[in-house]
């Protein structure tokens, strides 16, 4: 069986990735597939690195600690309230990104 896969876009990506409660994604933490993204970063351009699999850029990010896997302590605070995080998932990941309440895709 031939797989396909498909190059998204910036523009793809940007009408993808939308704001969403952390309750309704936490079963992606639970198999520690939920990476953060820092605030500083523009998520899509994440997303991006992650599907073009460019490994060097990933691990420069990851070394300045602007990539990270979700850990126990940003899920309880999160669980804790109605806490929003900007989601947009490239397979198999979930990329989450904490917002404030004017910030969008």
């Amino acid at each position: 069986m031939n797989k396909e896969f498909i190059v998204k876009t910036y523009q793809d990506m940007q009408q993808e990735c939308a704001p969403i409660y952390y309750k309704e994604i936490e079963r992606f933490f639970a198999k520690g597939a939920m990476i953060l993204i820092d605030d500083s970063l523009d998520i899509i351009n994440v997303a991006l690195i992650f599907q073009d699999n460019a490994t060097d850029k990933l691990q420069q990010l990851m070394a300045e600690g602007k990539v990270i896997r979700v850990y126990d302590d940003y899920a309880k605070k999160w669980s804790q309230g109605d806490t929003q995080l900007l989601a947009i998932a490239v397979v198999p990941w979930l990329l989450v990104q904490e917002i404030d309440t004017n910030q969008r895709c």
